[in-house]
């Protein structure tokens, strides 16, 4: 895989896992997952790709779009409580 490809496609897991958490929530991450994954091993299989080095770039790419997932959905949470004006996380009494 050139190192162009292999860059453009962490960028777009990325892309995607942050977006992902700033607007939708856990069903469309598990369904992204999935779709990623098969796309992963259809790729691999076109492009006669050893199985070893497809399911390790798929995890690679899996768990990139998770960990971005969770920074868009703490920022959204952040963006929230920005609006609330909370910033001691309770309520007032």
């Amino acid at each position: 895989m050139a190192f162009d490809t292999a860059f453009a496609s962490v960028i777009a897991a990325g892309g995607l896992g942050l977006l992902l958490g700033l607007k939708f929530r856990v069903p469309a991450l598990l369904f992204a997952t999935a779709a990623l994954l098969l796309a992963c091993v259809l790729a691999g299989m076109a492009w006669h790709w050893p199985a070893t080095a497809v399911m390790g770039w798929a995890v690679a790419l899996a768990a990139t779009m998770q960990i971005s997932y969770l920074m868009g959905v703490s920022l959204a949470h952040g963006v929230l409580r920005q609006r609330h004006g909370r910033t001691d996380g309770g309520d007032e009494a």
